[in-house]
């Protein structure tokens, strides 16, 4: 504990020792450190006594010893570290050797002052034993390793910092103010002449000498904490070391606020006997095995859960499709994620028949699914046309849309996104396209009512006419007069008929049978009924005769021509012939007068009708134009977040560029138009090509593209296609849109083609500022293609980023380059789960978690060596072993590949040739 205050401290018993080194770890602990180093100068006394207090405590010590080297030239301070299970003795033993304190050389003078080791530095580097860690304190102080007073290019001290076995350096802190020179320069690792600046872990060390001084100075990721896990950190320091003055220490380094996928768990797999269970970390989970050990089954139950097959190249969509019919078929696909920001945790269930549910009801998180075969095939294209790479890629860029964090980039950028999301924009533009239906529905049908205006004016001038005629007040008088006579005859006629029918009635009145009356008396009796009966039939006989006789009288005294009555009948009858032949003249009938009436009304609320709707008709022009500018306006919404996006892609990765053609991508639709018309395929391809290129050719400019869809909106609303002569429709094609219904053509009227993209890359070793440099995605290899789409992948969002051997078609270099670098950008803004077959990604990218998987005995498995599952860091010796095994070849293979690049293993022989290539350049 050295020269710590700890005032009241007995350190001469054992039982003071431990007593001391238990408050001396309260107070470490107070001051909320989990994992500290005790180093002292050429002692390891009382360390055993503070690990036994750590262990208690809960917390973690790092035995170490601090030595003063020579007092030469490279006279500076080292401090060693072993790991917290290490045999302390042990380790001060060695550590004391490689000094060579001894009687001749004491670490310790009389007054029990400690001294520097006559050794110098290198030597002392070069004797540490292997599980020793060597750092070099306040390097930049006036007596530092890296002091820039006393350094220089190939000294002692250069040869010092450089050392293999030199793992690390405190820079120390930044004084606050603006800093210049040679220790702003060393911080920021800006010195060309000192390589080692380049790969060098820098860490936070503190001479605290009293409580108040315990801080916590470094932040260190590792699996756990021991000395593999601490070398492992070191060097990968830009990923697990973060000094306290680092700006990244701002916020919580152990906080995740991006959304992640916990877990999957996929059961009744066709492939597996078993259920196979897989949980991720926050940040890089790398996912290896051999063929056939369930790696594709992670990504496709991932891409089952959170629906990541939308929008995908065809061939890849069959492929998803295919494997869920046959891997999935009965499966249960679960998995727990959580959300950003709020860390709200749910579960997803998935199952063929039913799709995703949610068993909280929170909305799934956004899960991007890639495969390299994917990336690929959006820049080859699988759907037909010639702009099908564009809409693969465009597919991605709507995509990455609808992404939270990319949202909040583009809002702070002045662009309002909420409409342009793939859901929101396909409604939105579902809801522009139904209300310009309409209003086009609208505006037509007031065209076709006004087009009759002049036939119902015809036919209310021609009622007026027929009604003229039949309102002449003289002939109405004379014809009510005839018509007065005819009524009469008619009426006496009728009455002549009645009494016809009465006679016949009454003649058919039989008289009742007389009864057989056997006696006297009884005839006698009956007399007076028998004589009244034959009255009575006597009576009709003669009534019948007489109706008969007047009857007949009636009838013959109105045909006659000498009766008054008659004449008068005569008179009316030749009035009433007369009128009507001239009625039959005008085409006039007379029992229609009072349909003419009723048609007079409906023409002239016909006519008041179509003035109203002559008044409302520039309002409903204006209407549909409105509405079809709402159109534009939506797609040119959706552009401008497009070009948006796309730039902030460019300003992150200056190796791509894009440029986005307004409506110049008509594959979707002539498809769309092919469809709707109920084409079968092959049906007027050459037609739909043709007008599709006269409107939205390639060589054309956005406002001729305008005007011509205008021309093409047109024709199709009014069903009059003479103006497009110039596209050369076949006669058949235009046949068939004269066919179609109105709905039918306006829903024609209402599509547009898409825009299309064009991404290029520049050319490795090219200048940016010659065009010439640019190739267009579509025409590079495939490795190029399918380096400049993983590139734009990487480049945006936050969300959970899942990738299925992303090496393909690329070079190692490309590897280490591009998905290298990255991943490990990345891991502090998204969650990545990777497939792979490429040593260098879980290795290099220092992933938190590598998942081993392998098919045994039938069942897909978390691979188990020892009885244990092989899942954790490259801190973990079995998961090392795995991907040696895996991914290099076999243990045997990794090593033989090591000694021979044993030259350029050395990071000493690799900074003096950095060093010897820059002084050769320079001359």
């Amino acid at each position: 504990m050295g020269g710590f205050k700890l005032p009241g401290a007995d350190l001469l018993t054992p039982e003071g020792r431990a007593t001391a080194a238990a408050s001396y770890v309260a107070l470490i602990k107070e001051a909320g450190i989990e994992v500290f180093a005790v180093t002292d100068h050429n002692s390891t006394a009382m360390l055993e006594e503070v690990r036994t207090a750590a262990r208690t405590a809960g917390l973690v010590m790092f035995p170490g010893m601090e030595l003063s080297t020579g007092t030469g030239s490279d006279g500076v301070h080292l401090l060693l570290l072993g790991d917290p299970d290490a045999d302390i003795q042990q380790l001060t033993n060695e550590w004391m050797k490689a000094a060579d304190f001894s009687k001749d050389h004491p670490a310790f003078n009389d007054q029990g002052q400690h001294l520097p080791s006559h050794r110098s530095m290198i030597d002392i580097l070069d004797s540490l034993p292997e599980d020793t860690l060597a750092i070099a304190p306040h390097i930049l102080t006036e007596n530092g390793v890296a002091s820039g007073d006393s350094i220089k290019e190939s000294s002692i001290k250069w040869r010092c910092l450089h050392h293999d076995r030199l793992e690390a350096v405190d820079v120390g802190a930044p004084n606050g103010k603006s800093e210049s020179g040679f220790n702003s320069k060393f911080r920021a690792r800006e010195l060309d002449n000192f390589p080692a600046v380049h790969r060098m872990a820098y860490v936070s060390t503190s001479d605290a000498y009293s409580p108040e001084q315990l801080e916590r100075h470094t932040w260190v990721r590792m699996h756990k904490p021991d000395l593999a896990s601490l070398r492992q950190a070191l060097l990968d320091h830009e990923a697990r070391i973060f000094c306290d003055w680092d700006t990244r220490l701002a916020g919580d380094p152990d906080g995740v606020k991006h959304a992640y996928v916990r877990s999957i768990r996929l059961e009744g797999l066709s492939t597996s006997s078993s259920t196979l269970e897989v949980e991720f970390d926050p940040r890089i989970t790398v996912v290896i095995g051999s063929r056939g050990s369930g790696k594709s089954t992670i990504i496709q139950g991932l891409r089952a859960l959170y629906g990541g097959d939308t929008n995908l190249p065809e061939s890849v969509h069959q492929e998803s499709a295919r494997y869920q019919e046959e891997v999935f078929r009965d499966a249960t696909i679960t998995s727990s994620f959580v959300e950003s920001l709020s860390s709200a945790e749910d579960t997803a269930t998935w199952q063929l028949a039913s799709g995703t549910q949610t068993a909280l009801d929170h909305s799934l998180i956004n899960v991007r699914v890639v495969s390299q075969k994917e990336l690929f095939e959006r820049t080859s294209g699988d759907r037909p046309g010639t702009q099908s790479p564009s809409a693969n890629m465009l597919a991605l860029v709507d995509e990455a849309l609808d992404d939270d964090q990319v949202s909040v980039e583009l809002v702070a950028r002045g662009v309002d996104v909420t409409s342009v999301r793939v859901d929101q924009f396909a409604e939105e533009l579902h809801d522009r396209r139904r209300r310009f239906t309409e209003a086009s529905a609208l505006r037509l049908e007031t065209e076709a009512k006004l087009a009759g205006r002049k036939k119902v004016e015809d036919d209310l001038a021609e009622v007026n006419r027929k009604l003229a005629a039949l309102d002449d007040e003289e002939e109405k008088k004379k014809l009510t007069s005839a018509q007065a006579v005819l009524t009469d005859k008619a009426g006496i006629l009728r009455y002549s008929s009645k009494a016809d029918e009465l006679a016949t009635t009454l003649e058919q009145i039989v008289q009742p049978e007389r009864p057989n009356l056997t006696t006297d008396a009884g005839a006698h009796f009956f007399a007076p009924l028998e004589q009244l009966a034959e009255r009575a039939s006597s009576a009709v006989a003669d009534l019948v005769t007489e109706i008969r006789r007047v009857t007949g009288a009636a009838r013959a005294g109105l045909d006659s021509e000498t009766d008054e009555f008659a004449k008068t009948i005569a008179a009316a009858e030749a009035v009433k012939t007369a009128y009507e032949a001239r009625l039959a003249e005008l085409g006039v009938d007379l029992s229609q007068y009072g349909a003419l009436g009723v048609e007079k009304v409906a023409f002239t609320d016909e006519l008041a009708t179509l003035d109203d709707l002559a008044k409302q008709q520039p309002k409903q022009v204006e209407d549909e134009a409105a509405a079809w500018a709402a159109i534009n306006e939506l797609f040119a919404q959706r552009r401008s977040a497009r070009d948006s996006f796309t730039e902030l892609v460019s300003s992150r990765t200056p190796g791509l560029r894009f440029s986005v053609d307004a409506h110049a991508d008509h594959a979707s639709w002539r498809q769309a138009i092919h469809t709707e018309l109920g084409f079968r395929q092959g049906d007027h391809v050459d037609s739909l090509l043709s007008v599709a290129e006269w409107i939205w050719g390639a060589s054309l400019d956005l406002d001729t593209r305008l005007a011509r869809s205008q021309v093409w909106r047109d024709a199709l609303l009014s069903n009059d296609y003479t103006p497009l002569s110039d596209a050369h429709l076949s006669s058949s094609f235009v046949s068939r849109l004269k066919q179609a219904t109105e709905t039918v053509r306006i829903g024609l009227a209402t599509l547009s083609a898409d825009d299309a993209l064009d991404m290029r890359f520049l050319k490795e070793g090219n200048d940016p500022a010659d065009e010439r440099s640019w190739q267009t995605v579509t025409d590079g290899s495939p490795g190029q293609r399918s380096a400049a789409m993983l590139a734009f992948t990487l480049s945006y969002g936050d969300s959970p980023l899942v990738l299925d051997q992303p090496e393909d078609d690329l070079d190692s270099a490309l590897v280490s380059e591009l998905i290298v670098t990255q991943f490990r950008k990345a891991r502090w803004k998204r969650q990545l789960i990777v497939v792979t077959h490429e040593a260098n990604i879980p290795v290099n990218t220092d992933a938190e978690v590598v998942v081993v998987l392998e098919n045994a005995e039938g069942q897909l498995r978390i691979m188990k060596r020892e009885g244990e599952v092989t899942t954790g860091p490259i801190d973990n010796p079995e998961v090392r072993k795995s991907i040696q095994e895996l991914l290099e070849g076999g243990v045997r293979a990794f090593v033989n590949r090591e000694r021979r690049y044993d030259n350029e293993l050395s990071k000493y022989r690799i900074d003096v040739g950095m060093l010897a290539r820059r002084r050769s350049g320079d001359s």
